[in-house]
């Protein structure tokens, strides 16, 4: 019996020393902390990456098949890619989860999707996109053809392309998350009162 007590207090003791107390202002300082980093490590990888795909597709344009792309080495990284959108997702899914996907900017008093909000989100990721998209194709034009020769029409339109396709598509992924989380939210609340 004393070896289970031992091994509940070695057990209690790593618990605190891995997840220890604080008091509730402390857990959110450390919230907000965690936040603000994470924005800005996912919005550099998201400048990072994006730069590299249109670096990558804009050099393919101007370089002859198997010549060496001197600015970009023609690689891009899925790699990182593919673990910011699974990241990302996963936060997603989590708060959706636990019931919390749904608060602050998100909460409107009639429930319904906040399309202001959500059309600010998009235009701004849309925006985002579409100038760096254009900004990466004048810097390979330059590069290879010298300002002269930039097309600046044509870099305008993909910007412009760009911006509404990326709009469309966060758009879509908000509505989808905020519907799923309102879902998941009904079903909890209808769990906490059938447990009342």
């Amino acid at each position: 019996m004393a070896a289970i007590e031992n091994n509940a207090s070695f057990v209690s003791a790593i618990r605190e020393f891995l997840f220890p107390r604080h008091d509730e202002r402390v857990e959110a300082e450390l919230g907000r902390s965690y936040r603000v980093a994470f924005c800005v490590l996912v919005g550099i990888l998201v400048v990072h990456i994006v730069l590299n795909m249109f670096l990558v597709m804009w050099e393919m344009q101007f370089t002859e098949p198997g010549d060496p792309m001197p600015v970009s080495g023609g690689v891009v990284s899925w790699v990182e890619y593919l673990a910011l959108m699974a990241a990302l997702i996963l936060i997603t899914v989590i708060q959706i989860r636990k019931g919390v996907y749904i608060t602050g900017r998100w909460c409107t008093p009639d429930g319904n999707f906040p399309i202001a909000y959500a059309c600010a989100i998009a235009a701004f990721s849309g925006s985002l996109v579409g100038v760096t998209a254009m900004l990466t194709r004048v810097y390979v034009e330059v590069h290879y053809v010298g300002w002269e020769h930039v097309t600046w029409a044509g870099d305008v339109a993909i910007m412009a392309i760009d911006a509404i396709m990326i709009f469309g598509a966060v758009m879509l992924a908000l509505y989808a998350s905020f519907r799923a989380a309102q879902k998941r939210e009904a079903k909890l609340l209808e769990a906490l009162d059938f447990d009342d």
